[in-house]
């Protein structure tokens, strides 16, 4: 590799080195910042991170009441033992008893016998041969 290309490349590192150490600070001094101003609820022992994010406002810190739209949208919180992440399942095909599996293969081994049987009728028949094409005329212009 010759040396002018290699020689600017520590160059760009400490650049992004930097650019990127001056990016966490601001992020570092708002969180400790949150951190030192939300204070705790009397008695709880809270996680430091959340009530953090509390108090940044990324989170809530209770969970209030659900608006009447929403709750009668929704069924009954006691009435669900889960949380429903997937839709309703979908109706699928059933599946076949033995019986009818054993009818479709008899049913294909038939279809493929009669193919057969008109594959070896159309091989014994004979085919006529045709005739060589004539031999297109010369070409006698000349520009």
């Amino acid at each position: 590799m010759p040396h002018f290309f290699a020689s600017f490349a520590p160059a760009r590192r400490r650049i992004f080195r930097k650019r990127a150490s001056l990016a966490v600070r601001p992020a570092a001094a708002l969180l400790a910042a949150a951190a030192f101003a939300a204070p705790l609820p009397a008695g709880a022992q809270e996680n430091p991170l959340r009530s953090v994010s509390n108090a940044i406002g990324l989170t809530t810190s209770t969970t209030e009441e659900r608006p009447d739209f929403v709750r009668a949208s929704r069924p009954d919180d006691e009435k669900m033992d889960f949380i429903p992440f997937v839709g309703p399942e979908k109706k699928r095909i059933p599946l076949k008893t033995a019986e009818q599996a054993a009818a479709d293969d008899a049913a294909l081994v038939a279809d493929k016998s009669k193919a057969q049987a008109r594959l070896k009728k159309l091989q014994a028949q004979p085919v006529e041969k045709l005739a060589p094409a004539p031999k297109p005329p010369a070409v006698t212009d000349q520009f």
